[in-house]
């Protein structure tokens, strides 16, 4: 006698439809660029006849306010996370920024001196987050079984502490 068995698994994913959030853009002008001079020289062009009224002399630099404004100073947007890391603070952001700029200086002039600089702000900034990181982990004086079930959760996935912030978090 023969016993054949017959196993069928059937397996489900389900997807979820979550509204896609709208990216959140930060504008402001760059002032970076910025020439006095220049400015004051594109305002004396303007050309205003004698017999202009205080309104008149209102909507004539109206008009040319927002050309002068895009020409001497443009305006630039970024987008800002939606969920920022809870150790990120405004030091760290500082550091950080920073640190990306001594990065692209370095890159565009490779020299000892430029290295160095980077180098130095790079060892910062990882000082500094650690602290930040330390500062924003809940204390481990007492902990709860949702405590423990995440770190069972991170020790079995093999994260890292700084990504534990972001699974406690989320």
């Amino acid at each position: 006698m023969v016993l054949v068995t017959v196993t069928i698994l059937f397996s489900t994913v389900v997807k979820g439809n979550l509204p896609t959030q709208k990216r959140r853009d930060v504008t402001y002008r760059i002032n970076k660029t910025f020439d006095i001079d220049e400015f004051t020289y594109d305002l004396q062009k303007i050309k205003i006849s004698e017999n202009c009224t205080e309104k008149d002399l209102n909507s004539i630099y109206d008009d040319y306010e927002e050309d002068l404004k895009k020409k001497h100073a443009p305006v630039k947007s970024r987008g800002q996370r939606n969920k920022p890391l809870p150790c990120m603070n405004k030091e760290l952001r500082g550091a950080i920024y920073r640190k990306q700029m001594l990065y692209s200086q370095y890159t565009k002039n490779r020299s000892d001196k430029n290295w160095e600089k980077f180098r130095k702000q790079r060892n910062l900034v990882t000082k500094i987050k650690r602290k930040s990181i330390k500062r924003t982990r809940p204390t481990s004086g007492h902990s709860t079984k949702k405590d423990e079930k995440q770190e069972q959760k991170s020790r079995e996935l093999n994260i890292g502490d700084e990504w534990q912030l972001i699974i406690v978090n989320l």
